[in-house]
């Protein structure tokens, strides 16, 4: 047989062998094209933690399969997780949904979560806070179930109020119209005096005549109040004193033009009132006046609280309380009071007030 006829022979012809593994996995250039599938998982799989665990488990497979059967596909298989589980990187934290931070640690019996807070599972009704109102009921201040007034307010403090009451800032029913008209009223603005007698600047306060000054109470430098003398039961740190002068007075005034109408209509009354004293078996004394004045500033009427004299202290130093009612003129748009304190003996006009104050009512 010649060349030519053994180059076209059927029976010495081959086909070209290929490579073992799935198709996609490129073989290394220099790689023989039959070698042994064990092997060339080696070479993939490379140095690393994956490599190394997965040289271990084809050489224990090696040992008891066949090398060129089923071991190779054996390697395939698990030379193709190999890398997948590279490509994907660490295991996927299962995405958990989130309650809201009110309800974290859950929520108590027979309550759900709603808004990123536990409220009754209400059957009827609606939630207000840790109970369910009934139809009836209306849910106050987001707390408490209450049944509407008849006057179609609310109750106040799970009370109605009168029909000339207002529900005030303490949740409770008043028949205050208006807060205190006197503005620092208890000296409790600005600084006090370091001795009582040289004067300060007192803030709302204006037309100060006469030495009229602020002091501390229990200040030392003249036997002014003590903290624990007759006064206040809330007192502050300060009160009024009347300086150096024989008379001292300072002013100022309260719009109530708001309340015009109830006013013009004969319903509104007025308190007025404060802590007023002096020192010692001394009679000095202060005055606090409240005069009612029209639009044009003409006066209508006034009255006053005070003075404390000496015998009603026991010739004590200290502060007694004094009020005065009435109703307020018809025509009243503004209100002006005048603290006096008036000097009876020795150097220091020891006329003291605190406290000082005027709301109105609904008559």
């Amino acid at each position: 047989m010649n060349e030519s006829e053994r180059e076209t022979d059927p029976q010495e012809r081959k086909e070209p062998e290929q490579p073992l593994g799935r198709p996609g996995f490129a073989v290394a250039a220099d790689e023989p094209a039959r070698r042994d599938p064990l092997e060339r998982h080696a070479a993939v799989g490379g140095a690393g933690e994956n490599g190394r665990r997965f040289d271990r488990l084809t050489q224990l497979l090696a040992g008891r399969l066949d090398r060129r059967g089923v071991a190779g596909v054996v390697t395939g298989a698990l030379l193709t997780l190999s890398l997948a589980g590279d490509a994907s990187g660490k295991k996927k934290k299962k995405n958990k949904k989130k309650k809201p931070v009110g309800c974290r640690n859950g929520c108590p019996p027979n309550h759900i979560c709603t808004g990123g807070r536990c409220v009754p599972a209400c059957t009827t009704g609606r939630p207000c806070g840790a109970e369910c109102c009934r139809n009836a009921e209306v849910c106050l201040n987001n707390v408490q179930c209450v049944v509407p007034c008849n006057d179609g307010r609310l109750r106040c403090g799970g009370v109605c109020c009168g029909p000339t009451e207002i529900c005030n800032a303490a949740n409770e029913c008043d028949d205050a119209l208006s807060d205190n008209l006197i503005r620092n009223g208890d000296a409790e603005s600005g600084s006090a005096s370091p001795n009582g007698r040289t004067p300060v600047v007192i803030p709302d306060w204006t037309g100060t005549t006469g030495g009229t000054t602020v002091v501390a109470y229990g200040n030392t430098t003249g036997g002014w109040p003590e903290p624990d003398d007759p006064g206040p039961d809330d007192r502050g740190v300060q009160l009024f004193t009347g300086g150096n002068h024989g008379v001292s007075e300072m002013t100022q005034t309260a719009s109530v033009s708001e309340f015009a109408a109830p006013i013009d209509g004969g319903s509104i009354g007025y308190e007025l009132s404060g802590f007023l004293g002096g020192f010692g078996g001394q009679g000095d004394r202060a005055t606090l006046t409240a005069i009612f004045l029209d639009g044009d500033g003409d006066e209508l009427d006034r009255d006053s609280v005070g003075p404390v004299t000496t015998a009603d202290r026991n010739s004590a130093t200290g502060l007694l309380f004094r009020s005065a009612t009435g109703a307020v003129p018809v025509g009243t748009r503004s209100i002006k009071f005048v603290l006096t304190q008036t000097r009876s003996s020795g150097t220091s006009n020891d006329g003291y007030a605190d406290n000082l104050s005027c709301v109105l009512r609904v008559t």
